[in-house]
C-alpha cells in the first residue's frame, strides 16, 4: 500500500495511507466527550469544531495541544485509532 508520508509519534509510526494534503481530514479533541474514541474524532467531514487537517505533522500538532493524550495510557491506543482512519 502506498504512503504518502509518516511521522513517529510516541514511539508509534503513523502513515498516511489517504493523502491527507489532496484529501483533508478533521480533527477534534476533548476527551470529556464520550462518544469520541479515547477524546479523539477524526473524520472526512467537518463541524464547526472539528480543525482541518492536511497532513500527520498537523495532526500531531493538534495532539500536542492537549497533554492528555501524551499522559494517558491509551496513547497508544488513540494512536492506532488515528492510523485506522488513515487508510483508504
Amino acid at each position: 500500500m502506498k504512503s504518502y508520508g509518516f511521522k513517529n509519534i510516541c514511539n508509534v509510526d503513523v502513515y498516511d495511507y489517504i493523502n491527507l494534503k489532496e484529501n483533508p481530514m478533521y480533527l477534534k479533541i476533548d476527551k470529556k466527550v464520550k462518544n469520541f474514541h479515547y477524546g479523539i474524532s477524526l473524520r472526512d467531514f467537518t463541524t464547526e469544531e472539528h480543525v482541518k487537517v492536511n497532513s500527520i505533522q498537523e495532526i500531531e500538532y493538534e495532539l500536542r495541544k492537549n497533554s492528555f493524550v501524551y499522559e494517558n495510557k491509551y496513547t497508544d491506543r488513540i494512536l492506532k485509532y488515528i492510523q485506522s482512519q488513515l487508510h483508504p
